[in-house]
Protein backbone atom coordinates (compact mmCIF):
# COMPACT_ATOMS: atom_id res chain seq x y z
CA UNK A 1 0.00 0.00 0.00
CA UNK A 2 1.39 3.19 -1.24
CA UNK A 3 1.47 6.19 1.53
CA UNK A 4 0.67 9.79 0.42
CA UNK A 5 1.62 12.71 2.23
CA UNK A 6 -0.61 15.87 1.81
CA UNK A 7 1.10 19.13 3.76
CA UNK A 8 0.88 22.30 3.36
CA UNK A 9 3.28 24.99 1.58
CA UNK A 10 5.62 24.33 -0.93
CA UNK A 11 5.69 21.41 -2.51
CA UNK A 12 9.90 21.40 -3.42
CA UNK A 13 10.99 20.63 -0.16
CA UNK A 14 13.64 17.85 0.11
CA UNK A 15 13.13 14.05 0.53
CA UNK A 16 14.86 15.03 3.77
CA UNK A 17 11.97 17.34 5.20
CA UNK A 18 9.82 15.13 3.98
CA UNK A 19 10.83 12.03 5.39
CA UNK A 20 11.04 13.93 8.93
CA UNK A 21 6.88 14.69 8.43
CA UNK A 22 6.25 11.61 8.37
CA UNK A 23 7.39 10.78 12.22
CA UNK A 24 5.73 10.80 14.95
CA UNK A 25 4.43 14.11 16.05
CA UNK A 26 6.43 15.82 19.02
CA UNK A 27 3.73 18.15 20.48
CA UNK A 28 5.48 21.81 21.75
CA UNK A 29 3.96 21.47 25.54
CA UNK A 30 5.99 17.94 26.03
CA UNK A 31 9.17 17.56 27.79
CA UNK A 32 10.92 15.99 24.74
CA UNK A 33 10.39 19.74 22.59
CA UNK A 34 11.74 21.48 25.84
CA UNK A 35 15.10 19.61 25.47
CA UNK A 36 15.19 19.98 21.86
CA UNK A 37 14.75 23.67 22.68
CA UNK A 38 17.84 23.69 25.04
CA UNK A 39 20.12 21.99 22.58
CA UNK A 40 18.91 24.54 20.04
CA UNK A 41 19.07 27.28 22.66
CA UNK A 42 23.07 25.97 22.96
CA UNK A 43 23.54 25.68 19.94
CA UNK A 44 22.68 29.29 19.61
CA UNK A 45 24.48 30.70 21.81
CA UNK A 46 27.58 28.72 20.63
CA UNK A 47 27.31 30.03 17.15
CA UNK A 48 27.00 33.84 18.45
CA UNK A 49 30.06 33.12 21.17
CA UNK A 50 27.54 33.99 23.99
CA UNK A 51 29.82 33.17 27.33
CA UNK A 52 28.65 33.18 30.72
CA UNK A 53 25.42 35.62 31.31
CA UNK A 54 23.18 36.76 28.26
CA UNK A 55 20.61 39.57 28.56
CA UNK A 56 16.59 38.87 28.44
CA UNK A 57 14.62 41.35 26.72
CA UNK A 58 10.65 42.27 26.76
CA UNK A 59 9.52 40.41 23.73
CA UNK A 60 7.20 42.34 21.30
CA UNK A 61 5.09 40.39 18.89
CA UNK A 62 2.00 38.23 18.44
CA UNK A 63 3.47 35.28 16.63
CA UNK A 64 2.74 31.84 18.58
CA UNK A 65 5.85 30.00 17.41
CA UNK A 66 7.78 33.47 17.81
CA UNK A 67 7.22 33.45 21.33
CA UNK A 68 7.17 29.89 21.95
CA UNK A 69 10.62 29.22 20.27
CA UNK A 70 12.33 32.39 21.99
CA UNK A 71 10.69 32.69 25.56
CA UNK A 72 13.13 29.98 27.08
CA UNK A 73 16.03 32.01 26.53
CA UNK A 74 14.25 35.53 26.93
CA UNK A 75 13.35 35.54 30.71
CA UNK A 76 15.52 34.94 33.82
CA UNK A 77 15.54 32.00 36.23
CA UNK A 78 13.91 35.02 38.78
CA UNK A 79 11.17 35.88 36.41
CA UNK A 80 7.74 35.85 37.33
CA UNK A 81 5.46 37.24 34.95
CA UNK A 82 5.55 37.37 31.16
CA UNK A 83 4.02 40.44 29.44
CA UNK A 84 3.42 40.21 25.86
CA UNK A 85 2.87 43.63 23.97
CA UNK A 86 0.73 44.32 20.43
CA UNK A 87 -1.21 41.05 20.39
CA UNK A 88 -4.21 43.31 20.13
CA UNK A 89 -7.38 43.96 17.22
CA UNK A 90 -4.68 47.03 16.33
CA UNK A 91 -1.50 45.55 16.98
CA UNK A 92 -0.96 41.54 15.72
CA UNK A 93 -3.91 42.80 13.64
CA UNK A 94 -6.71 40.50 14.59
CA UNK A 95 -6.21 39.56 18.21
CA UNK A 96 -4.00 36.20 17.68
CA UNK A 97 -4.49 33.43 19.84
CA UNK A 98 -1.19 34.12 21.41
CA UNK A 99 -2.31 34.85 24.87
CA UNK A 100 -0.86 32.03 26.24
CA UNK A 101 2.68 32.79 26.59
CA UNK A 102 4.43 29.23 27.51
CA UNK A 103 6.22 28.90 30.93
CA UNK A 104 10.09 29.09 30.33
CA UNK A 105 11.94 25.20 30.42
CA UNK A 106 13.73 26.61 33.27
CA UNK A 107 11.06 27.36 35.18
CA UNK A 108 9.20 24.08 34.23
CA UNK A 109 12.42 22.39 35.63
CA UNK A 110 12.33 23.82 39.08
CA UNK A 111 8.71 22.57 39.40
CA UNK A 112 7.20 26.18 38.39
CA UNK A 113 3.85 25.23 36.49
CA UNK A 114 1.95 28.64 36.50
CA UNK A 115 2.95 32.46 36.66
CA UNK A 116 0.68 35.52 35.89
CA UNK A 117 1.15 36.41 31.94
CA UNK A 118 -0.45 39.58 30.67
CA UNK A 119 -1.43 40.10 26.93
CA UNK A 120 -3.93 42.34 24.91
CA UNK A 121 -4.08 39.07 22.69
CA UNK A 122 -6.74 36.31 23.54
CA UNK A 123 -5.79 32.44 23.62
CA UNK A 124 -8.04 29.21 23.26
CA UNK A 125 -10.57 28.20 25.64
CA UNK A 126 -8.70 24.87 25.98
CA UNK A 127 -5.73 26.60 27.73
CA UNK A 128 -5.22 27.62 31.11
CA UNK A 129 -3.59 29.12 33.76
CA UNK A 130 -2.96 32.94 35.15
CA UNK A 131 -3.73 34.65 32.32
CA UNK A 132 -4.73 37.96 32.02
CA UNK A 133 -6.08 38.77 28.48
CA UNK A 134 -7.80 41.55 26.37
CA UNK A 135 -5.99 44.40 28.00
CA UNK A 136 -7.95 47.37 26.81
CA UNK A 137 -6.95 49.71 24.98
CA UNK A 138 -3.96 47.47 23.59
CA UNK A 139 0.02 48.50 23.34
CA UNK A 140 -1.14 49.46 19.85
CA UNK A 141 -3.27 51.76 20.87
CA UNK A 142 -1.48 53.38 22.87
CA UNK A 143 -2.91 51.76 26.20
CA UNK A 144 -0.87 51.25 29.31
CA UNK A 145 0.43 48.12 28.46
CA UNK A 146 2.38 50.53 25.92
CA UNK A 147 4.65 51.27 28.71
CA UNK A 148 5.84 48.13 30.72
CA UNK A 149 9.90 47.50 30.91
CA UNK A 150 11.43 44.62 31.37
CA UNK A 151 12.12 44.41 35.28
CA UNK A 152 8.72 46.38 36.36
CA UNK A 153 6.37 45.54 39.08
CA UNK A 154 2.99 45.01 37.99
CA UNK A 155 0.04 44.47 40.87
CA UNK A 156 -2.85 41.85 39.55
CA UNK A 157 -5.36 41.95 42.40
CA UNK A 158 -8.24 39.62 41.21
CA UNK A 159 -10.70 40.34 43.84
CA UNK A 160 -11.06 43.71 42.88
CA UNK A 161 -10.38 43.59 39.29
CA UNK A 162 -7.20 45.60 39.57
CA UNK A 163 -4.07 45.40 37.45
CA UNK A 164 -1.30 48.52 38.28
CA UNK A 165 1.69 48.83 36.53
CA UNK A 166 3.82 50.37 39.58
CA UNK A 167 5.31 53.09 38.19
CA UNK A 168 4.76 57.29 38.93
CA UNK A 169 2.42 59.05 36.78
CA UNK A 170 5.22 61.07 36.24
CA UNK A 171 7.33 57.87 34.51
CA UNK A 172 4.13 56.48 32.45
CA UNK A 173 3.74 60.19 31.27
CA UNK A 174 7.61 60.04 30.25
CA UNK A 175 7.09 56.59 28.68
CA UNK A 176 4.18 57.52 26.97
CA UNK A 177 5.41 60.83 25.54
CA UNK A 178 8.57 58.21 23.87
CA UNK A 179 6.19 55.87 22.32
CA UNK A 180 5.02 55.57 18.92
CA UNK A 181 2.39 53.93 17.46
CA UNK A 182 3.50 50.97 15.41
CA UNK A 183 2.81 51.30 11.68
CA UNK A 184 0.81 48.97 10.09
CA UNK A 185 2.80 47.28 7.49
CA UNK A 186 -0.03 47.83 4.79
CA UNK A 187 -1.06 51.37 3.95
CA UNK A 188 -3.99 50.60 1.64
CA UNK A 189 -6.26 47.55 1.39
CA UNK A 190 -8.28 45.98 3.35
CA UNK A 191 -5.81 45.91 6.53
CA UNK A 192 -5.33 49.60 6.42
CA UNK A 193 -9.20 49.49 6.59
CA UNK A 194 -9.60 47.14 9.31
CA UNK A 195 -6.46 49.16 11.88
CA UNK A 196 -7.87 52.29 11.27
CA UNK A 197 -11.73 50.93 12.16
CA UNK A 198 -11.50 47.84 14.55
CA UNK A 199 -13.09 48.68 18.52
CA UNK A 200 -10.91 47.76 21.20
CA UNK A 201 -11.62 44.15 22.76
CA UNK A 202 -13.37 45.41 25.39
CA UNK A 203 -16.02 46.89 23.18
CA UNK A 204 -16.00 43.18 21.57
CA UNK A 205 -13.24 44.25 18.45
CA UNK A 206 -15.86 44.79 16.06
CA UNK A 207 -15.66 47.01 12.95
CA UNK A 208 -16.90 50.37 14.79
CA UNK A 209 -19.13 51.39 10.97
CA UNK A 210 -20.88 47.54 11.40
CA UNK A 211 -22.04 47.91 14.75
CA UNK A 212 -25.56 48.06 15.00
CA UNK A 213 -25.93 47.32 11.29
CA UNK A 214 -26.60 43.49 11.92
CA UNK A 215 -28.22 40.66 14.09
CA UNK A 216 -26.79 38.54 17.20
CA UNK A 217 -26.35 35.74 14.70
CA UNK A 218 -23.04 33.88 14.61
CA UNK A 219 -22.19 31.17 12.28
CA UNK A 220 -21.07 27.79 13.86
CA UNK A 221 -17.54 28.62 12.35
CA UNK A 222 -16.82 31.54 13.96
CA UNK A 223 -13.94 30.47 16.70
Amino acid sequence: MKTILLNPGPVNVSERVRAALTGADLCHREPEFYDLQDAIRARLLDIFDVRGGYTSVLLTGSGTAMVEAMIASGVPESGRLLVMQNGGPVGAPGMPEAGNIPIPTRLLQQGVRDMVRISDARMSGTAYGTVVLHTAPEAADGGPLAAVRSGDFIELDVPNRRLHLDISDAELATRMKAWQRPAPPLASGYWKLYVDHVLQADRGADLDFLVGKRGSFVPRDNH
